[in-house]
């Protein structure tokens, strides 16, 4: 009983002592310390870009389908809305240097009046690096609208000195439609680590994305800052072979691993618009 007692003793005087504490670095080595109240603001920063469905027949939860995720960013007092090019390329077309939609989009964003859709301006889009910024209209008869969504200013984008491998990250979307109904909005919190990183326009996250991931932001938890934004998840497969031997099909499958674009690119692209 005595030598238990003394175990914990000792123990408790390693723990307490500041030569201790002064060689544990406690945010780095703590990874996902404080997930729960930074996942609360973050899914209020996020927002869901939207497609018009099924708007004829009685099922209002069909009417909108989720295309991709974004976030918000306020410059010059504008709100602008950041995705991947992706996510709205399909659904518009460039003539003489003009941007035209040919299917209603919308931004669906949390207001005092609740969950509202509305139509955006395509101000900034880049297919190399696969990123958009957007600009949401606020029709008349919603001008009353104030949004609850939180909007960071420039501070909270990251740079690329903090992407470091082994750092713990938050990803927060609408991964396969989830997390949209007609008048709700309940985005799908994910925790990872940054996988890989070679200097390039991307790296790579250990952690799964799903589509309508792509646009999500990616939030280092130790700076509190945003580092990348989803645009894709590695994807691999699994052979099948017959008795003979002989490759019969290929299963794809989720990887795992996630693309993420380094926010650095986007923000020279947001200090560019006028």
């Amino acid at each position: 009983m005595c030598k238990i007692i003394s175990f914990f003793t000792l123990l408790f005087y390693l723990i307490m002592s500041p030569s201790f504490l002064l060689a544990w670095d406690l945010p780095g080595d703590c990874t996902f310390i404080g997930v729960e109240k930074y996942t609360q603001e973050l899914k209020r920063n996020v927002c869901s870009i939207l497609i018009e469905n099924n708007l004829k027949n009685e099922d209002k939860n069909d009417d909108y389908i989720v295309a991709g995720s974004g976030f918000l960013i306020e410059k010059n007092k504008f709100v602008i809305g950041i995705t991947c090019a992706h996510v709205i390329s399909k659904y518009i077309k460039i003539e003489n240097g003009k941007i035209i939609c040919n299917k209603e989009m919308y931004i669906g964003l949390d207001t005092t009046d609740g969950f509202k859709r509305f139509g955006f301006n395509i101000v900034y889009i880049d297919t190399n690096n696969d990123f958009a910024l957007l600009l949401p209209k606020k029709d008349s008869p919603q001008s009353a609208i104030t949004l609850t969504n939180i909007v960071l200013n420039e501070s909270y984008l990251g740079n690329n000195d903090l992407i470091i491998e082994g750092k713990g990250v938050l990803i927060i979307g609408y991964p396969l439609g989830l997390g949209i109904e007609y008048n709700k909005n309940f985005p799908v919190s994910k925790i990872g680590i940054i996988a890989q990183y070679t200097k390039q326009n991307y790296f790579l996250i250990d952690a799964v994305a799903n589509p309508g991931n792509s646009g999500s932001p990616v939030y280092s938890l130790k700076d509190g800052k945003i580092i990348g934004m989803i645009t894709a998840f590695r994807a691999d497969s699994v052979p099948l072979f017959d008795e003979n031997g002989k490759l019969v099909a290929a299963l794809p499958y989720n990887s795992g691993l996630s693309n993420a674009l380094p926010i650095e690119i986007i923000k020279k692209a947001i200090e560019g618009l006028r």
